[in-house]
C-alpha cells in the first residue's frame, strides 16, 4: 500500500512538472501579453535576483526620478542605452554594484549609474541603500528594487515601503515574476 502511495505521488509529481514546464500555450491558462512597463519591471526583477545570487548589494530606482546626482562621469547622457537592448543586462547589473543606484526612466533608458539618491528616509536596521530605496519610492510612479548585501533578499520599494521580498535561491522566483509583477502593478490595491 505505501509503495502505490508513493508510486501515486511520484506521477503526480511528474505531471505537474510537464504542466509547469510546458510552452504556455499548452497549460490551462491562456498566455498573457506583458505591457512595455511589466517587461521593464520584470528585468529589473530578474537583475537583481542574478546580483543577489553574487552575495553583492545593488539599488536600481525605476521610473520618473530626477532626484539624483552622480558620483562618476555619466557617459549613459551621451547615448540612449535600454535595459532591453541585447547584453545591456548584464552591464546594468555590474554598474548597480557601484555605489549608489541605477536609474532608469518609464521607457527603459538608463539615465545614470552611480547615482546618490538625494530622497533618503531612514531604513531601520539597514544599510543607505534601503534608506535611498526608501525614500526615492515615496516619489509617485517610482520604484526602487534592491539586492540586499546584509540578508541577501532582493526587495522591491512603492510608496516608502518594501512591498515585496524575494529569496534568490528560491526556485519559483524567477519563475513566478509574472505574477510578482502584477502584485506590484495592484500592491496601491491593498489595506
Amino acid at each position: 500500500m505505501i509503495k502505490q502511495a508513493l508510486t501515486s505521488t511520484i506521477s503526480l509529481h511528474k505531471i505537474a512538472n510537464k504542466i509547469v514546464n510546458a510552452p504556455s500555450h499548452t497549460r490551462f491558462e491562456q498566455p498573457v501579453k506583458m505591457t512595455r512597463k511589466q517587461v521593464l519591471m520584470k528585468k529589473c526583477l530578474r537583475m537583481m535576483l542574478n546580483v543577489a545570487k553574487s552575495g553583492e548589494g545593488a539599488l536600481i530606482v525605476f521610473g520618473p526620478c530626477n532626484e539624483f546626482e552622480t558620483l562618476f562621469p555619466n557617459f549613459f547622457r551621451q547615448q540612449d542605452y535600454n535595459i532591453l537592448d541585447e547584453g545591456l543586462d548584464k552591464v546594468v547589473e555590474k554598474l548597480a554594484c557601484v555605489d549608489g543606484a541605477v536609474v532608469i526612466d518609464h521607457t527603459g533608458l538608463v539615465k545614470a549609474y552611480g547615482a546618490r539618491i538625494l530622497a533618503q528616509k531612514n531604513f531601520q536596521g539597514k544599510g543607505t541603500r534601503h534608506s535611498a530605496a526608501c525614500g526615492i519610492s515615496h516619489k509617485r510612479g517610482v520604484l526602487a528594487f534592491i539586492a540586499s548585501e546584509e540578508d541577501g533578499l532582493v526587495r522591491v520599494f512603492k510608496e516608502g515601503s518594501p512591498i515585496i521580498q524575494l529569496n534568490p535561491f528560491n526556485p519559483t522566483s524567477k519563475h513566478g515574476l509574472n505574477q510578482v509583477v502584477n502584485f506590484i502593478e495592484r500592491s496601491d490595491l491593498l489595506p
